[in-house]
């Protein structure tokens, strides 16, 4: 049962991409073996996903916010990464407070920093390195790549995910090789596999 429904998310979340047929058949696939590989309940990651919708739409639905900032909602497992850039402390901390209070938030790691909004040019660059760091991850097959969330900002990866110790230090590794990682900050949740 669990299986059928991540395939069913896994095709749901491709959906979107309906006027590209071999986009839609490879995302499929490669949804299919993330969602396959994440060790997280249906239930968490459903979870995840309305923490960040929720939290998005607060900063959304705040035009001071929305004006004076630009702001990345991660959730995984309940612990939430919160990057990018607010004009002021005050805002930050308003982010911060709202998002703890969310239900199924255990943790929030707030990296926000006190800067203007980030240039297109510098989020389009945070773009490309996160998806070679995915890609090396993928293609490396001691990694289970689906079991990672992989969120960049600023040249600075974020590593968050269920993993064994020994896998953490092999996902680290390979992000290590990847050309244009400032720093890596690990946000890993560690288990003991059978």
């Amino acid at each position: 049962m669990r299986a059928l429904f991540l395939l069913l998310f896994a095709l749901l979340t491709t959906l979107p991409l309906v006027g590209c047929a071999p986009l839609l058949v490879g995302g499929a696939a490669a949804s299919g073996i993330i969602v396959a590989q994440d060790r997280r309940t249906a239930g968490t990651m459903l979870n995840d996903q309305r923490i960040e919708m929720r939290v998005k739409d607060y900063i959304v639905k705040d035009k001071e916010l929305l004006d004076n900032s630009h702001v990345k909602v991660d959730s995984y497992n309940g612990i939430v990464l919160l990057t990018g850039e607010v004009a002021l402390p005050v805002m930050a901390e308003r982010i911060h407070t709202f998002t703890k209070q969310e239900a199924h938030v255990r943790e929030v790691r707030n990296e926000l920093r006190i800067a203007p909004p980030s240039e297109m040019a510098a989020r389009r660059a945070d773009i490309a390195l996160n998806s070679r760091v995915r890609s090396a991850l993928f293609s490396d097959r001691d990694v289970k790549s689906g079991a990672i969330r992989v969120v960049t900002h600023d040249g600075t990866v974020y590593l968050l995910g269920l993993v064994t110790r020994a896998e953490a230090e092999q996902v680290v590794e390979a992000t290590r090789a990847v050309s244009g990682v400032k720093h890596i900050v690990r946000i890993f949740e560690y288990i003991r596999v059978d």
